[in-house]
């Protein structure tokens, strides 16, 4: 089986991709995916903008997916997120006869071994936001194809790298008269110098320095008394962050690690039915500190 990888600007427009390549294949007129319940609005309202049923699955406090059998019958669509690079999917075959997408958007893989369980299966991965290269995403299918079609955000280029012998005015200029030309089509192109930035990447490199960080982090965590929801990474994937439950009234006790260059931010604030959990719930306590800084 071979393995296609089409490059995207976006996330969400890698996902709308997926999507429309399952509606093709599928013969049903109306399909359900069942998404977890802690996930942003730019996944969900995705699938609702495609005329797609969601039901919705809870989490454990590890983040694992709690499967309702009953709901697992009635879907189409299964959709896991690996949530910060440390809950891989695991037993995969169990979803062979679902179409499966997998977001790994909050983490990149260590190594190029992706697989696929089979026709129906997707994996994208979106390296703004697991290593910070701008409009670069990453899905990984059997039928999405795209031309690697490169393209030159003149607005960076220019303003970045020549700014300092073209006269503002002249940038000015050629950034307005060459915008359609020059910008990349969100479609079906990623800008080229985030592209040869991704060529480059030492990955087993952004590792070690984010190990390095979480053993100095973790330390201070643990003297505050903040939970961690993960103690130990998986070995395979670089972490996006350090996820650790929180509440609102403490969440200043985390501005040491503004010493470091990172921030932190609570994710998925507008996740489905945000005002029907207390504020004591799981995912309202989750704060994430980033382990790298766009």
């Amino acid at each position: 089986m071979l393995i296609q990888r089409a490059f995207f600007s976006y996330g969400r427009i890698a996902l709308n991709s997926i999507i429309n390549d399952i509606k093709k294949k599928n013969k049903k007129e109306k399909l359900t995916a069942y998404l977890p319940r802690y996930i942003c609005s730019d996944v969900y309202l995705k699938f609702l903008e495609n005329d797609i049923d969601i039901i919705y699955y809870e989490l454990n406090n590890k983040l694992n997916a709690l499967i309702d059998e009953n709901d697992f019958a009635k879907i189409d669509i299964y959709y896991h997120v690996n949530f910060f690079g440390y809950v891989p999917l695991i037993h995969k075959n169990r979803f062979e006869k679902k179409y499966l997408i997998e977001d790994e958007s909050q983490t990149i893989k260590l190594s190029d071994d992706t697989q696929l369980i089979n026709q129906n299966h997707y994996i994208f991965s979106s390296l703004r936001k697991s290593i910070c290269i701008k409009n670069t995403t990453i899905v990984y299918s059997t039928n999405i194809r795209n031309k690697m079609k490169m393209s030159l955000d003149i607005s960076f280029f220019v303003k970045k790298t020549l700014k300092k012998i073209i006269p503002q005015n002249v940038i000015s200029i050629i950034s307005k008269n060459n915008e359609n030309n020059f910008k990349f089509h969100p479609e079906n192109k990623i800008n080229y110098i985030s592209y040869q930035i991704y060529k480059r990447i030492n990955k087993k490199k952004i590792l070690e320095k984010r190990k390095f960080y979480i053993q100095i982090i973790k330390k201070k965590l643990l003297q505050k008394n903040i939970d961690l929801i993960f103690n130990e990474l998986n070995d395979k994937y670089i972490p996006s962050a350090i996820p650790v439950i929180i509440d609102e009234i403490n969440i200043n006790s985390l501005n040491f690690i503004s010493k470091y260059g990172l921030a932190y931010s609570r994710w998925a604030v507008d996740f489905p039915d945000n005002k029907g959990y207390l504020p004591n719930h799981l995912y309202k306590r989750i704060c994430l500190i980033y382990l790298f800084k766009c």
